[in-house]
């Protein structure tokens, strides 16, 4: 997971509980995206590609029109986007004050209570963390032989499968980035979990490559000192 959708509000009521959300996401090495630049309340074809661009989505629903018992409505754009969200099928978790009325249906959100964020950021920390370990991570293999660099050439066609052995799970073939760089040629892979092995097969001018399911362990080359 690379990136999170924030949506709030922009008034200067969320401004430093907004800071504290994108400090914890940066301590996770995820990075926020925000409609902000975009200066729109509507759910605008542009916001709705940067959910849809976005790893998850995570919104802050602020009070906004006083309701009769005492609460209020949360922000309506804000909440037009959570529900964009909940369609496309992007995780989400909805931060709602303690103010907001209750959310409707069975969602799972994360009480705020001004007074004290520090409960809040705990829920979202975790929450943040189980979505990384669902989704798994980005990762970067080099390929061997060195040789075959010259010979994919730019046109070549890499797919990569993940099983995980104790499980008895084998994944389907899914296409991966691969670059040349300087030290060699990489490809980049994504969704993969600390214990998945890795296979990856290259095509290119009628020919084909392939590896075996191969662990993610350190290779570590000790030489004996004299």
């Amino acid at each position: 997971m690379d990136s999170v959708f924030l949506s709030f509000s922009f008034r200067d009521t969320t401004r430093s509980f907004l800071t504290e959300i994108e400090s914890l996401l940066e301590d996770q090495e995820v990075r926020p995206i925000t409609g902000k630049v975009l200066e729109g309340r509507q759910l605008s074809p542009e916001i709705k590609r940067l959910i849809e661009g976005a790893d998850a989505v995570v919104s802050i629903l602020t009070p906004e029109a006083a309701l009769p018992d005492g609460t209020y409505q949360p922000t309506l754009w804000v909440y037009r986007e959570l529900e964009y969200a909940r369609q496309v099928r992007k995780p989400n978790i909805a931060i709602k004050h303690n103010q907001v009325q209750a959310i409707p249906g069975e969602h799972e959100f994360i009480n705020w209570d001004p007074q004290s964020s520090c409960p809040t950021l705990l829920r979202l920390n975790s929450t943040i963390a189980a979505w990384k370990r669902s989704v798994g991570r980005r990762v970067k293999v080099r390929i061997f032989p060195v040789e075959i660099e010259s010979v994919i050439g730019t046109n070549a066609q890499t797919r990569y499968r993940l099983s995980r052995a104790e499980r008895g799970e084998v994944g389907r073939w899914k296409p991966a980035l691969l670059q040349s760089e300087p030290g060699g040629t990489f490809a980049y892979l994504t969704g993969v979990w600390t214990d998945s092995f890795i296979e990856i097969m290259i095509e290119a001018g009628g020919r084909r490559w392939s590896s075996k399911a191969t662990p993610q362990s350190l290779h570590v080359v000790l030489k004996e000192e004299v």
